[in-house]
């Protein structure tokens, strides 16, 4: 069974790269950051870390504008310091959710294998941990990241790409919470 899974996958890899398609790969620790939808005050709020990982596919590669599709995993946390109440002071927290992440977008090619990226992404929230402050992220975000590729051989190559990426610009449901979630992360991949 794995003979034949790589198999598959090495036929996918010399396809792609026989057409100047791209296959990436890639991980990024991330600091999470609450922002206000509306409202002010509340609750504290302080960045938190997490990580994604994210697999891409980007179509005509050579092209100065080309197509990307990507499909990624975040794990996301912030912290949480409640107001005081005037009975007493309740102790800091942290919330932490889980979102899987559709995302469709454009690449604009520059000189020296530089690029920039963006485009629109639909995320669905796996599952929350915590008392709860941020709303639910599932709903169509946007992100916007910029890098360079570094050939390290015919067919394989290191993707280095800072991007900023907002959740839940607009809900699929109805608005329960004060909070949704601005990440930026440094995504380092190998691209086939």
């Amino acid at each position: 069974m794995m003979k034949r899974i790589l198999l598959i996958f090495s036929a996918v890899i010399m396809t792609t790269s026989a057409a100047g398609q791209d296959l990436e790969i890639s991980v990024a620790p991330t600091v999470n950051f609450p922002v206000y939808k509306a409202l002010e005050g509340g609750a504290g709020h302080n960045p938190g870390t997490g990580f994604s990982i994210t697999f891409g596919y980007l179509a005509a590669q050579k092209q100065f504008i080309a197509w990307t599709i990507g499909l990624g995993y975040h794990f996301v946390r912030i912290k949480t310091d409640p107001m005081f109440n005037g009975v007493y002071d309740p102790l800091p927290y942290t919330e932490s959710c889980s979102l899987i992440s559709f995302s469709i977008g454009a690449v604009s090619n520059l000189r020296n294998n530089f690029f920039i990226a963006f485009g629109p992404a639909m995320d669905l929230q796996l599952n929350q941990k915590g008392q709860r402050t941020i709303e639910r992220q599932t709903g169509l975000g946007f992100s916007l990241s910029g890098g360079k590729n570094i050939s390290l051989d015919n067919n394989l190559g290191l993707r280095i790409r800072p991007e900023i990426r907002s959740h839940n610009l607009i809900p699929f449901q109805g608005w329960d919470y004060p909070l949704r979630l601005l990440v930026a992360g440094l995504n380092i991949g190998l691209i086939f």
